[in-house]
């Protein structure tokens, strides 16, 4: 499997051009703050309830008070292949995402593309692209490359709504991903 690698910026790249992978503009988006606990505990699988190039826009709307640090596209949006990462904030600068309220210092989010649907299973690349970046920043946060359900404690992936109220309440990403 290929490998990504971070860059001096913070940004997510893939040396041998594996992924296709974009950067958010303005970079940061504006829907974060500075105050991110460095390492992370880990990683936080979303699911979108939407469309890729909409939750790019959200996530760029300042009414939205909503972000990421990334997403990743099922190939449902026009011109946005499956698999795409695109990247809203940068890793290791203590750059925060609006992501699961409470988790937010201490989890970095991803969001993934499902339609509108959650009960939509994650697409191959959807999870061959998760699958890197768990790879990743288990690396430059290390972490465990392992499960966990504790929010407090825990270091590893984590779902959405593993973090209950202090998350804000939502079962994300849903029953089918979650089996995934």
């Amino acid at each position: 499997m290929s490998t990504l690698q971070l860059d001096p910026s913070g940004r997510i790249v893939s040396p041998d051009g594996a992924f296709f992978i974009t950067y958010n503009s303005p970079w940061p988006t504006l829907n974060g703050n500075y105050g991110f606990v460095e390492p992370a505990y880990g990683y936080c699988i979303h699911t979108e309830v939407g469309y890729e190039h909409n939750v790019i826009d959200e996530f760029n709307n300042v009414t939205a008070q909503a972000s990421s640090f990334l997403s990743v596209s099922a190939g449902l949006s026009a011109g946005i292949p499956d698999g795409h990462i695109h990247q809203y904030g940068p890793i290791g600068k203590g750059w925060m995402a609006w992501t699961q309220a409470a988790g937010n210092p201490h989890f970095r989010g991803v969001e993934n593309e499902d339609g509108g649907n959650p009960a939509r299973p994650l697409s191959t690349p959807q999870l061959v692209s998760n699958a890197a970046i768990f790879e990743l920043l288990g690396r430059v946060d290390r972490f465990p490359l392992q499960p966990t359900d504790d929010p407090f404690n825990g270091r590893g992936f984590i779902f959405h709504s593993d973090g209950g109220s202090a998350w804000g309440g939502h079962d994300c990403p849903g029953d089918v991903r979650r089996s995934q």
